[in-house]
């Protein structure tokens, strides 16, 4: 499981850094031409490079423009939650398409997602947890969570596999 947080991270990374670098098409992705630097701070007004490399970049179809959260699920399936909509999209890299989309709650300022196992935790912008049991199947469960953060807007979620907790 921490192989898949640390690969959602790096996605989310891979993905802002996508917007700095010159791209070309390969067979329906793009693969990059050339390294820059891109910006990264580590101190207040201390700016250092990092070397990112794009290795494949995927156009996502229109309702997952506004994506705000992924979770990879294995080599070619992820899930994500998009930043308005209370559901969860599995796109499958592999076919280049929306394989599930799976509703569990009205719309809302969604930010991040995290899976272990068969459960989905979602995290909303005010603090609501949704905990989404078989989230892949036709009926799953769902219970929602308030955290008792008035005035914080969150907006990542991760799974720490090892300690079986969730991390905000």
């Amino acid at each position: 499981m921490r192989t898949a947080i640390t690969l959602s991270i790096a996605i989310l990374v891979i993905i802002a850094a996508a917007l700095f670098v010159r791209m070309r098409t390969v067979d329906g992705a793009k693969e990059v031409t050339q390294t820059e630097d891109v910006p990264r701070k580590e101190k207040k007004h201390d700016v250092h490079y990092a070397k990112i490399t794009v290795r494949q970049k995927w156009e996502m179809p229109e309702v997952l423009k506004e994506v705000s959260g992924i979770s990879w699920m294995d080599e070619n399936r992820f899930a994500c939650v998009q930043d308005e909509q209370g559901r969860i999209f599995v796109y499958n890299v592999a076919d280049k398409k929306i394989v599930q989309d799976i509703p569990f709650a009205e719309d809302g300022d969604f930010e991040d997602i995290a899976i272990a196992g068969d459960v989905a935790y979602v995290l909303r912008a005010d603090g609501e947890i949704f905990v989404i049991n078989n989230f892949r199947s036709e009926k799953p469960k769902v219970s929602q969570y308030g955290l008792s953060l008035s005035g914080v807007d969150l907006e990542g979620l991760a799974f720490d596999g090892s300690a079986r907790r969730l991390l905000i």
